[in-house]
């Protein structure tokens, strides 16, 4: 067995034995004193990962005791503060975290967990007796369902040829986004026509859309990625094929300042004008809500303000447009939604 393989061993091991440690203390129905010192010593562990296995934690926190002592309000401060830090310290396994009580969080980590377990179970079920060719194909698909790290983590252990093939063909399917420098000066939306960049443009995106296997789930990828040139791409093939799905991804992009949030704004309004319309009237809301300190309003990118009050008297709502003449650089912003509009919108 491989080193790595003896410490899963021995990492299942010290997890079944910490679950059958809570049944043990917890055996005599009472969550008194000394159980509630022995499942603080539990989800520590001496500092043992195992002891922040989610198996672990939702054996306490689960635990009919437990669970009736919280919903009655008897559980120890101290306990109660531990299951909370255990509960936190699993967020980064498994994605977005939710703020709400104790047992909500608990029950919410439950149904991810199973979730999350299931559809990894039957991955590898598939996986398992693959070439590594074929393999790496499902392991695609199966990322591109952004599963929690903690099962992605374990799928690189348990297939590693077979994942990093994966993420190569990923990786090479976001390149072909990047494919050539004259789809990004047409969607800069600078000075040319709108007929001209459009057709032009139409004749490129359909180019990149032939090349990807797997358009929708590119697109999706990419947008919740970092790489704003891909992004940019990745919104124009969006509005061009119709995907009003994307337009969550294309408005958060507008929300959080990235440098194309003015051709993001136009392509979720194309997409989903009452999102659209939705989302930034309450971002422009937020932004007249600031304090007016200087680490508040660096939130806010100006290209996002312009941009959002340029879009929105065209999807419905009741401002009037604004006029930017006397201030260049939101002058220049205006315009280039208006040409991003003229060809998309």
């Amino acid at each position: 067995m491989s080193p790595m393989g003896e410490v899963e061993v021995k990492y299942e091991a010290d997890a079944r034995a910490l679950m059958e440690a809570v049944d043990a203390v917890l055996g005599r129905g009472a969550l008194d004193a000394v159980a509630s010192a022995a499942l603080i010593d539990i989800l520590g562990s001496g500092g043992a990962e195992a002891g922040r296995d989610v198996r672990v934690v939702l054996c306490v926190v689960e635990h009919p005791v437990v669970a009736e002592a919280l919903r009655c309000g008897r559980v120890p401060a101290e306990l109660e503060a531990t299951m909370t830090d255990a509960l936190a310290a699993l967020a980064p396994l498994f994605g977005r975290w939710m703020v709400a009580p104790l047992p909500q969080q608990a029950e919410r980590l439950r149904q991810r967990y199973d979730a999350e377990l299931r559809k990894y179970e039957l991955v590898c079920d598939h996986v398992a007796p693959a070439p590594v060719a074929s393999a790496a194909r499902v392991l695609a698909s199966y990322l591109d369902t952004s599963p929690a790290p903690l099962f992605e983590r374990k799928m690189r252990q348990r297939f590693p040829e077979a994942f990093t093939r994966a993420e190569a063909l990923l990786g090479g399917e976001e390149q072909a986004l990047l494919c050539g420098e004259e789809v990004l000066e047409l969607l800069a939306f600078d000075e040319k026509e709108a007929g001209e960049v459009g057709e032009r443009l139409d004749a490129l995106l359909a180019g990149i859309a032939a090349s990807l296997e797997r358009v929708e789930p590119v697109v999706r990828r990419t947008l919740a990625g970092k790489n704003s040139e891909a992004k940019l791409v990745a919104g124009a093939l969006a509005a061009r094929q119709e995907m009003s799905e994307m337009a969550s991804g294309l408005l958060a992009m507008v929300v959080e300042g990235d440098r194309y949030a003015p051709q993001a704004a136009v392509f979720a309004a194309k997409l989903a004008p009452r999102l659209t319309l939705h989302v930034l009237g309450q971002f422009l809301v937020d932004v007249l809500k600031s304090t007016g300190a200087d680490e508040e309003h660096e939130r806010y990118s100006e290209a996002s303000i312009v941009a959002a009050r340029t879009v929105l008297p065209w999807i419905g709502s009741p401002l009037g447009e604004s006029s930017y003449r006397g201030k260049p650089s939101a002058h220049e912003i205006a315009e280039k939604v208006r040409r991003a509009w003229a060809v998309f919108g």
